[in-house]
C-alpha cells in the first residue's frame, strides 16, 4: 500500500492549477520563523551564523545511554582506549602464537603433501638442499600449503585479538562529532514585510566526516532549535 507524507515544513502553497508531480528544484527558502520544531526536515532556509560553540563529541554506550564530551576530554579518553587496547592485542597474540607453534592444517587431500613436505624440512638439516632436488610439483604443493596455512593462522589470531578485546570491553567506540551554532534568521531584499530577527541554535552532526569530505551538511546532519 502506498503512503505520502507531508512534513510541514517541506509544504509549500501552490496555485491550484500548478501541475502534480516530482519537484525538480527546491522551492523558495523557508522563513526562519516559519519553521515548526516538530515540521519534519528542512529543504532550505536563510540563516547567519553569530557564534560557532566549540567541537563536542557524543559517544554511544553499550547500555544504550550517551555522554558528550570536549574535545580535549575526548583526546584524553581516545588516548587511554587505545593503550589499553594495544596492551590487550599484544597479550592476544603473544599467547595465540605460544599456542600455536606446532599448528598445522586438517590433513585434507589437497594440502596433505604440503604438510608432509614442510614437515620434512622442518626435520631437515639442510632445507635448502632439500628443496633444491624437489620437482615443481612438490614446490608448488608445498608454496600452496604454507599460503593457505599462513591464511588460516591469521583468521585465527584475528578472531582470538576479537574476543580478547570484547571480554575486555574495548570494541569500537561509537563517537559522533557535532558542532553547535547560533544563528538569526535572514530575509529576501525584496522582503517588505515586518522586520524580527529570529533567533535559534543549530546542531551540525557528523561535522568531521563533513570537513574530512569537503561536503557541506545536509540536512540529515543538522538539528533546528529555535529560541521560543
Amino acid at each position: 500500500m502506498a503512503t505520502l507524507l507531508l512534513h510541514a515544513n517541506g509544504t509549500y502553497r501552490a496555485h491550484w492549477a500548478d501541475r502534480l508531480g516530482f519537484c525538480k528544484g527546491a522551492g523558495a527558502p523557508l522563513a526562519f520563523r516559519c519553521i515548526k520544531s516538530n515540521g519534519g526536515p528542512i529543504p532550505m532556509t536563510l540563516v547567519g551564523v553569530t557564534r560557532i560553540y566549540p567541537i563536542l563529541y557524543r559517544e554511544r554506550l553499550s547500555s544504550g545511554d550517551s555522554i558528550v564530551r570536549s574535545e580535549r576530554m575526548e583526546m584524553k579518553i581516545r588516548r587511554l582506549y587505545n593503550q589499553r587496547r594495544s596492551l590487550v592485542i599484544d597479550g592476544a597474540v603473544s599467547e595465540f602464537q605460544w599456542s600455536t607453534k606446532d599448528f598445522h592444517l586438517s590433513n585434507d587431500s589437497d594440502s596433505e603433501e604440503g604438510a608432509k613436505i614442510s614437515k620434512l624440512l622442518e626435520m631437515s638439516a639442510e632445507p635448502e638442499v632439500l628443496m633444491a632436488e624437489m620437482s615443481p610439483e612438490q614446490l608448488n604443493s608445498f608454496a600452496a600449503y604454507r599460503s593457505k596455512l599462513e591464511l588460516t593462522r591469521q583468521s585465527d589470531m584475528g578472531k582470538s585479538i576479537e574476543k580478547a578485546l570484547q571480554d575486555a570491553g574495548l570494541t569500537e567506540r561509537e563517537v559522533t562529532a557535532f558542532m553547535r551554532a547560533r544563528v538569526v534568521g535572514l530575509k529576501r531584499k525584496t522582503y517588505h514585510g515586518k522586520c524580527s530577527h529570529e533567533e535559534g541554535f543549530i546542531t551540525i552532526w557528523n561535522i568531521l566526516y563533513n570537513i574530512e569530505n569537503g561536503k557541506s551538511s545536509s540536512s540529515k546532519y543538522v538539528k533546528w532549535m529555535k529560541n521560543e
